[in-house]
């Protein structure tokens, strides 16, 4: 696992580093000080999760977050002292994934971290559309596998295998079912 800490304030990088490292110690820390720098960091390193100040020295935050969605889906929390309506407002409309105003909480801010790295991950399934878990890619329509984005030639009784696994990972679970049938879905 791999984290991007785009921040220059040297307590903010030793708070958000100390806490990343003591929850998840085999992951590797990529530290960038200028919004630039970080975008071109993002980019080549690939990180799982992003860590970002919008009140950096090169380019505001907010700018970052822009040019990292014009190619990227890499989740995004942003951490700054801004807390108005308006700012949170303005970096979710950007494309983070997250707002976190300081000062935070460390609970608050691994919560947030691990919440955002779950949903990231999550895996779908389905027969008519791509599925993908972690690095790994789907295509049900095409019987074709990708991992980390190269094809990967599977035998046909291999495949059937893996897709029938993941169709019971995703399968919803006997409580879901039950809440389902008991809260049906109003009709659009």
């Amino acid at each position: 696992m791999k984290f991007l800490i785009i921040e220059d304030d040297p307590s903010y990088i030793e708070i958000v580093s100390l806490c990343l490292k003591l929850r998840f110690p085999e992951a590797s820390l990529v530290l960038a000080s200028e919004g630039d720098t970080g975008v071109d960091m993002a980019r080549t390193e690939k990180p799982d999760l992003i860590i970002l100040d919008t009140n950096i020295r090169d380019i505001n935050g907010i700018d970052v977050t822009r040019h990292l969605r014009v190619d990227s889906e890499i989740p995004i929390i942003v951490i700054t002292n801004r807390y108005r309506d308006v700012d949170i407002a303005r970096g979710l409309a950007a494309g983070a994934d997250d707002y976190l105003a300081k000062p935070f909480s460390h609970i608050e801010f691994l919560a947030r971290v691990q919440a955002i790295l779950r949903r990231s991950k999550k895996i779908y399934i389905g027969c008519e559309e791509n599925s993908f878990v972690f690095d790994l890619k789907i295509d049900s329509r095409r019987h074709e596998v990708y991992l980390n984005n190269k094809e990967v030639q599977l035998p046909p009784t291999e495949y059937r295998l893996l897709h029938k696994v993941l169709k019971i990972i995703n399968a919803p679970s006997k409580k879901q079912k039950e809440t389902s049938q008991s809260y049906p879905q109003k009709e659009k």
